[in-house]
């Protein structure tokens, strides 16, 4: 069943698909891969459902929601790489699990936090695998979906690696709409019939 989300936007959490004013559209994470950006045969189910459980404590604790002990025993050392990361950055989470959306270029995704990084507006995603090169475009997904739906540009994009033994690594990248709007280009025309 969908969620309406804003006015035009629905989300189905079953299928993670999203609906512009009724009509299916590609999502940032459809469009790296259809866009041949992302590899997901590395992806193992064991991964992708820590990863959620990582991302999970992270929004409830951000929430002030979270029961730390409840978290589990193998998503503790990311939980705690957050922890510090969000001490040494002066990380102050204004958003999180944000769903933004392209009516122009009809594409829609939800974005792991929006905040502020030592003060300046900041659009972050956390992994707990490795940092790369189509985390930036990812992130220059968001960044352009977000400027739409909110009004707003946020050029400041860091992707935070979560790593198991509690620490954690950051990357800056840089917008950069061309390859983003390329690989959603591909994406479609790999939709086409």
């Amino acid at each position: 069943m969908g969620a309406i989300l804003m006015e035009g936007l629905s989300f189905s959490p079953d299928d993670h698909s999203y609906k512009l004013e009724g009509a299916p559209v590609i999502s940032v994470t459809q469009a790296l891969v259809g866009g041949g950006l992302v590899d997901t045969s590395w992806f193992t189910e064991w991964a992708r459902d820590r990863g959620s459980a990582v991302h999970r404590a992270i929004q409830l604790y951000e929430a002030d929601d979270l029961d730390e002990s409840t978290i589990d025993e193998h998503v503790r050392p990311f939980f705690n790489g957050y922890l510090k990361f969000r001490a040494e950055y002066n990380w102050q989470p204004e958003r999180s699990e944000l769903h933004v959306w392209s009516k122009r270029h009809q594409y829609a995704g939800t974005l792991d936090s929006q905040g502020k990084s030592n003060g300046v507006k900041t659009i972050l995603d956390y992994k707990t695998g490795q940092l790369t090169k189509p985390v930036g475009i990812q992130l220059t997904g968001y960044a352009l979906a977000y400027a739409e739906s909110y009004h707003s540009v946020i050029t400041n994009l860091l992707g935070v690696r979560l790593v198991g033994d509690g620490t954690y690594r950051v990357q800056s990248y840089k917008l950069n709409p061309g390859v983003f709007y390329a690989a959603l280009s591909i994406a479609r025309w790999k939709r086409e019939p």
